[in-house]
């Protein structure tokens, strides 16, 4: 420990040099015999330090440094007494006690110093010069006298080892522990050679001179006690000791040499000494492995170490590569993956492209390359795993969560379960993520049920945090008596169900226009058109070629799929921009466009539904602001403009409805009833249609009929079973008089519904009162879910059980949109080609494909742990 200068303008150096000095008191007083210090002066100036070192902070404040200064000058008030001085004296006294005469003590003199002191002693000239010493006394009566004699003064570990330490360990020890501060410690430094202005004196008047470490770069000078050593001697000194040599007063090693008077001649006569030139040579020997690495322990631990990082940059390579084919979802094996093969598939392909010569030798090696099914099969488990687990820690620390389940067919046939889950991350956004899809042999509701708690369970979610269950309406799913929802709320009794709302809407679309003709002639119609333009080729390229010729955007007509709402919508659109397009090829005029301007608002409804982020109060938002506007269509105004635009594209096209109607009326017979139906009342004959000639009818058969189907089948299907418990969103609406009020009626109820959030309903009252207070000052006038969501977070240590409420009512599920995404991706992974794949390797890769946002976010190197924790490998890796 070096001691520090005082520097006026730094108060903290002065701190840091008082505290050196009391801890290296004894040192200093046995060097100078100078006793200066006052141990209460850094009693009093800690506090003035912390005051200093916070004052030089970046971060500190101005009213934070005033606070600082005052509390100083308290303490330094309080220090002003006859009491503390007292205390401070006392502490003075006891630390100069301890510390009054180090020569008498015993226990503080190391074992070095007690052996050179006894060798002294029994020198019968009393002289400490190695050259007058005794020739008659050999070196191991002198050690074991001195060990002997050490052993009394209380250090017994060196007496028991006396039996089994030789003469050389015992030369070797007391040359280790050379007591001199001042110089190299170990072998490993370089000698100590300072220069300084003027060297110490010795009794003959002369010095030491800087010019000899040029000569003999050996030396070393200890400044302490004016003496000159030889490094490599101190270090590497051979254990064969010459005549008139003894242990513990070895000139150069042990003892320093200060004959400045014969100085040049003793170096000299050092150097050229046998033990010397054989020191010397070790030290160079020893320079040379330490910087080349050579020694055998090293070269050794160099090769495994080397070894390991190679086979790591192997696994992490064929990491990537899977990362790589599972985020595109990319096959990974070919049919022939043996060496003479043209194409060994995809992931040995990337490999041989990619890799550099280190991968290639691998890869053609006959074990380790670790590109086998098996190995394949682990690589994207581990990836898929460590996906599954990012995504699970991101759940907030309320824990709220819901599941989506569906069912599907892969192109093998097999019945898949996809199983994702609804929840509010860390950052307050809605996610629905995919733990991945599960082979069902058995689509019956136990088999469903079982599964889905399998999954729960098998992923440590925790089953009282889960809130909701969402699926479609199949009787299988949403069976009242013994259904999965049913099931699964006989184990988690706060996991309401949630009927899918897109799929509650595009029910609701369906059944209105069934039993309509006119409407399902124009629909049947729509999709004739596909079916005739887009699966005949001849037909398909002169589409296509109209409208090059005319130079403009090619567009392709779209099937009508019965459970996608949103496709018949897209292909209304495209049948009434390409109308002439469609008249060109095929001269048939059938297009009302009409429909296309009133499926615009439910076609709003319906791709909201689909979105993963959007909440169960916006939703409920949505489907009463359709409500509405479909009853505001249902007059003879709306019907007058929509009849208008619906003449007005006609006449655009050509068409004159009434000159079309007399050039294509056919002669029609009168209408005569059969003979044998004359005893009977007869309302219609069979096959009989309807004209829908006039105005009136057309409004009356079809429009109005729509619209009042449709309404009727919104009001049935989104009337929700659980209405106290999504009335709790009346809280946080402004325009409510239960505006975060714990007066509302449906509070109490929710909260007993999820008592397994323990939120404390007494200090909601508090709580509610701030919020208000809070977000008025924040001026927001007309709060949504969202702002109060997020400005309540910021101070979220004051409105804890609130957040927990806002929490459970942003994760209640609206539909399964999501997983019907899931399957879009499973038909594109899993095609006719790759129908072998195997339960687990589809799961896995189905959560590296849809999750890719997660994927890309893996740790490879954490990813190459793993793997190599799997089992024990023939090659390290760790």
């Amino acid at each position: 420990m070096h001691l520090e200068r005082l520097v006026d303008t730094r108060w903290a150096y002065w701190y840091s040099s008082l505290q050196k000095v009391k801890k290296r008191y004894s040192e200093i007083k046995e060097v100078l015999t100078i006793l200066t210090l006052q141990g209460d002066q850094t009693a009093r100036a800690s506090g003035i330090n912390c005051l200093s070192n916070e004052l030089q902070s970046s971060s500190i404040i101005f009213s934070k440094a005033m606070d600082l200064v005052k509390s100083t000058k308290d303490d330094l008030h309080a220090l002003r007494n006859d009491e503390m001085y007292l205390k401070i004296s006392e502490k003075s006294i006891l630390f100069d006690s301890g510390n009054s005469d180090i020569t008498k003590d015993n226990d503080n003199l190391n074992v070095d110093s007690r052996i050179s002191k006894c060798i002294a002693e029994t020198d019968d000239s009393g002289n400490s010069d190695i050259t007058k010493d005794n020739d008659n006394l050999n070196v191991d009566s002198r050690i074991s006298k001195c060990i002997a004699e050490t052993d009394d003064s209380g250090n017994s570990d060196i007496t028991k080892d006396n039996d089994n330490l030789n003469v050389d360990s015992r030369i070797s020890k007391c040359i280790a522990e050379t007591d001199v501060s001042d110089i190299s410690q170990s072998k490993d430094q370089k000698p100590v050679q300072p220069l300084i202005s003027i060297y110490t004196r010795n009794s003959e008047n002369r010095s030491f001179s800087a010019n000899y470490y040029s000569l003999f770069n050996w030396i070393e000078y200890s400044v302490s006690n004016n003496a000159v050593y030889c490094f490599p001697c101190r270090h590497f000194l051979s254990s064969a000791l010459t005549r008139g040599q003894h242990l513990g007063n070895y000139v150069f090693v042990n003892k320093g040499f200060n004959s400045w008077s014969y100085k040049a001649k003793a170096f000299r006569k050092h150097a050229s000494s046998e033990n010397h030139k054989a020191s010397v040579e070790k030290w160079n020997l020893y320079l040379d492995i330490k910087q080349n690495d050579k020694s055998v322990a090293n070269l050794l631990v160099h090769s495994r170490l080397q070894e390991i990082k190679e086979n790591r940059e192997h696994i992490y390579f064929l990491l990537k590569t899977t990362l790589f084919l599972g985020k595109q979802g990319i096959p990974f094996r070919g049919h022939n993956e043996k060496t003479n093969s043209s194409n060994k598939g995809n992931f040995i392909e990337l490999l041989e492209s990619f890799g550099d010569d280190k991968m290639i030798n691998k890869l053609r090696s006959r074990y380790g390359h670790y590109t086998s099914h098996d190995y394949q099969n682990d690589f994207i488990h581990i990836i898929a795993s460590s996906i599954k687990k990012n995504i699970l820690s991101s759940i907030n620390d309320v824990g709220a969560y819901a599941v989506l389940v569906d069912e599907t067919k892969d192109a093998s046939k097999k019945e898949q379960l996809s199983f994702l889950i609804r929840f509010v991350d860390k950052n307050l956004d809605i996610q629905e993520k995919t733990l991945g899809c599960y082979h069902m042999k058995r689509c019956d509701a136990q088999s469903l049920s079982d599964a889905i708690l399998k999954i729960i369970d098998e992923n440590k979610l925790d089953r009282n945090r889960c809130i909701a269950q969402c699926y479609d309406g199949a009787s299988v799913m949403s069976g009242a008596f013994s259904g999965v929802q049913t099931r699964i709320a006989n184990v988690i009794p706060q996991a309401i169900y949630v009927h899918c709302h897109a799929h509650r809407l595009n029910l609701c679309l369906v059944n209105s226009i069934q039993g309509v003709k006119a409407v399902v002639d124009f629909f049947d119609t729509v999709q004739g058109l596909y079916t005739f333009l887009m699966n005949g080729h001849t037909r398909y390229e002169q589409f296509i070629q109209i409208q090059k010729d005319k130079k403009i955007q090619v567009m392709h007509l779209e099937r009508l799929v019965d459970t996608r709402w949103a496709y018949w919508y897209s292909s209304l659109q495209k049948v009434k921009k390409r109308y002439s397009e469609i008249k060109e090829v095929l001269t048939i005029l059938t297009l009302q466009g009409d429909q296309t301007a009133r499926a615009s608002g439910i076609n709003c409804l319906s791709n909201e539904l689909q979105s993963s982020s959007i909440i169960f109060s916006k939703a409920m938002d949505l489907v009463k602001s359709t409500k509405d506007d479909l009853h505001a269509l249902r007059n003879d105004e709306m019907y007058l403009k929509i009849s208008e635009k619906s003449i007005l594209f006609a006449s655009k096209n050509g068409l004159n409805n009434q000159e079309y109607q007399l050039k294509h009326k056919r002669f029609q017979r009168n209408l005569v009833l059969n003979k044998h139906l004359n005893d009977y009342y007869v309302n219609s004959t069979l096959g009989k249609t309807n004209e829908l000639e006039s105005r009136d009818n057309i409004k009356s058969k079809v429009y109005f009929t729509i619209i009042d189907r449709f309404e009727s089948q919104l009001e049935m299907r989104f009337s929700e079973k659980n209405k106290e418990l999504f009335k709790i969103f009346e809280i946080f609406d402004y325009s409510s008089p239960y505006y975060f009020n714990t007066k509302c009626p449906y509070l109490k109820f929710f909260i007993e519904h999820y008592k397994h959030f323990q939120i404390n309903i007494l200090n909601l009252s508090s709580e509610f009162n701030s919020a208000k207070s809070l977000l008025k000052n924040k001026d927001i006038l007309k709060p949504d879910l969202y702002s109060i969501m997020n400005t309540l977070t910021l101070h979220s240590g004051a409105f804890i059980e609130t957040i927990k409420i806002l929490h459970i009512i942003i994760t209640l599920p609206i539909s399964t949109a999501s997983n019907e995404r899931f399957f879009s991706s499973l038909k594109r992974l899993k095609s006719y080609i790759r129908t072998t794949m195997s339960d687990d390797r589809l799961s896995d890769l189905m959560v590296i494909a849809v999750e890719k946002e997660d994927a890309g976010k893996v740790n490879l190197n954490a990813a190459v742990d793993e793997f190599a924790q799997l089992k024990v490998r023939r090659y390290k890796l760790i």
